[in-house]
């Protein structure tokens, strides 16, 4: 048998939530292949790691991307299921994960920060990533980033999925991308 003829289910990978501000075409998209079709999955399987979220509606217009949308608002083509489920949603994949990543890219990352409290509350392992952006201004998050385990300075968004595949090795372990 090949290492190409191994599978490896979904219940032996590791449950990641990726925390971080919802842009059109944000950074989770480089590391969760199909993120922009799975509008309403529970879980998306990659080859190493199972997302849990957080779930957004991607349309290439943008149409529910805005400030305060958490991109499910409901302007243009897509109809949305609104706050409170999206406010659901998110709570339930920070409880399935098993480490949350935060990818901070602006001081006005509301969301992100109650979600690394929840976080913290659940006792997962958090890991906190700083865009090169924040250099100046993440002395206002020093709150927040005492909840973490790990915390990551200057990550371009090229670098993150690098560390995040790192945190896998690390917290969690099994090599999965090996396997395939």
């Amino acid at each position: 048998m090949s290492t190409t003829d191994i599978f490896v289910p979904e219940c032996l990978k590791p449950r990641i939530y990726i925390a971080g501000k919802i842009e059109k075409s944000c950074f989770r998209h480089d590391v969760v292949d199909g993120l922009r079709e799975s509008l309403d999955e529970e879980t998306i399987e990659t080859e190493r790691f199972v997302f849990t979220g957080p779930f957004f509606f991607g349309c290439d217009h943008g149409c529910c991307h805005g400030p305060s949308t958490h991109g499910r608002g409901s302007r243009g083509c897509t109809v949305t299921t609104g706050r409170r489920d999206t406010y659901h949603r998110c709570l339930k994949g920070i409880q399935r994960a098993d480490l949350v990543i935060a990818y901070i890219t602006s001081n006005t990352c509301y969301g992100t920060l109650f979600e690394l409290g929840v976080a913290q509350r659940a006792g997962k392992i958090i890991i906190v990533m700083y865009s090169p952006e924040m250099e100046l201004q993440r002395d206002d998050l020093w709150f927040s980033e005492m909840s973490a385990n790990e915390v990551h300075l200057d990550v371009s968004s090229e670098a993150f999925s690098k560390l995040l595949h790192r945190s896998i090795d690390k917290y969690i372990g099994g090599d999965y991308g090996s396997l395939a």
